[in-house]
């Protein structure tokens, strides 16, 4: 019986010592925080774009979320755990973290060339590199960071679209806003100026409360998305549209230099018919809601020496001249300004055409001519400096 005691406590004694030694190699294993920051910007077509991505551990859809920022417009996409580490592990195995801070451009002969920058937070470690193209660098880059962003790039292009904004109508806008005045992008508005104190974005409503100042009179506008609905049908209320889309507009104030209005709508904006510019400070408290309204413009399936992509339009002829061509009468070609992502809509591709700019053209120079496995095989040039997609022989064989 003691022999018995005695072996239970030392196989105790051993587990406890097996046990103890474990503990430190699984907590060394917990995922950590993880945040990067990447731009793009300059050459021929001025490009100015950001990917970043922000989550807490462990990494899920309803934290790792990839934005991407181009010209103010911002694309909200999921990774999957498995591209969260494939960047990790990009970044971990390329030195980036003992990088130079910068490298620099040479000081003369060299032009139009790109400007990129890397900030990562990962493991406790906070670092940022920036660089130029290498013809342009005036010292040797690293080999690794040509392949952390390939792989960050390759992240987001196979990222999952979210179908309604992440927020879900719980994220609160406030703080204080200077805004200059500058030409109305409303059709047929742009000898008005106009300021957005809150700037209408696809597929959400403010609920806000805004109070403001301006140096000269102005118009408070709320504009309301309805793109979608044809403006003909729309009678009795102003209607603008900007960037091929719909709003119809609601004016709160009239010919005032300060004053406080709380409204729901896509964004509002000070206004008026005169050219003169002015400075404007709005002080905003919103709640920014996921939308209810209808899905933007209509969706086209597209077939070029077959292979096929997709497009969105918005705008109303295009949607018409897309539908003739469907019908085959007509033999124009589609045609529009390219952007990174599938956009939601243009699965397997990691690019997409801009719905706003999607037209359709009887002709167009041959640059942006091509199929879409040529876009997609030589993608940072079409979207550096080609900047659109026009392919002479597409075809409409789909109407969404």
């Amino acid at each position: 019986m003691r022999e018995k005691k005695r072996d239970a406590a030392i196989i105790g004694v051993i587990f406890v010592a097996v046990v103890g030694l474990a503990i430190p190699s699984v907590v060394a294993q917990q995922p950590s925080d993880f945040k990067f920051e990447y731009t793009k910007s300059g050459g021929i077509a001025g490009i100015n774009e950001t990917l970043s991505f922000e989550s807490k551990a462990p990494y899920d859809s309803s934290t790792s979320v990839i934005k991407f920022v181009k010209d103010g417009t911002v694309v909200e996409k999921t990774l999957s755990a498995e591209s969260v580490e494939n960047v990790k592990q990009a970044i971990s195995t390329s030195g980036f973290f003992e990088m130079n801070s910068t490298y620099p451009p040479k000081e003369s002969d060299a032009a139009d060339f790109f400007s990129y920058s890397l900030t990562v937070m990962l493991d406790g470690q906070n670092h940022s590199v920036s660089w130029v193209d290498e013809f342009a660098s005036s010292v040797p880059l690293p080999a690794g960071l040509e392949s952390i962003v390939g792989v960050i790039e390759e992240a987001y292009a196979n990222a999952t679209t979210t179908a309604k904004p992440l927020d879900e109508g719980k994220r609160r806008v406030t703080g204080t806003v200077v805004k200059q005045s500058s030409p109305h992008d409303a059709v047929g508005h742009s000898s008005h100026q106009a300021a957005y104190m809150l700037m209408a974005q696809p597929g959400y409503l403010y609920n806000s409360a805004v109070t403001f100042s301006s140096t000269r009179p102005v118009d408070i506008l709320v504009y309301h998305d309805i793109t979608g609905t044809d403006p003909e049908t729309v009678s009795g209320v102003a209607v603008h549209v900007v960037d091929g889309r719909t709003f119809a507009v609601t004016t709160m104030l009239k010919n005032v230099t300060s004053g406080s209005v709380n409204f729901v709508g896509s964004g509002i904006l000070a206004h008026t018919a005169a050219g003169d510019p002015y400075t404007i400070v709005a002080t905003v408290d919103a709640i920014r809601k996921s939308s209810t309204l209808p899905a933007m413009g209509k969706l086209f399936g597209i077939e070029v020496s077959g292979e096929r992509f997709a497009v969105r339009a918005t705008d109303h002829e295009t949607i018409s001249q897309l539908a003739d061509n469907y019908s085959g009468l007509n033999n124009m070609h589609v045609t529009g300004k390219l952007a990174r992502g599938d956009g939601g809509f243009n699965q397997p591709w990691g690019w997409h055409l801009e719905p706003a700019t999607v037209r359709m053209a009887e002709v167009s120079i041959e640059l942006c001519d091509g199929r879409p496995s040529m876009v997609q095989e030589g993608l940072e040039y079409w979207l550096g400096t080609v900047g659109t997609f026009c392919p002479w022989s597409s075809k409409v064989i789909e109407i969404g």
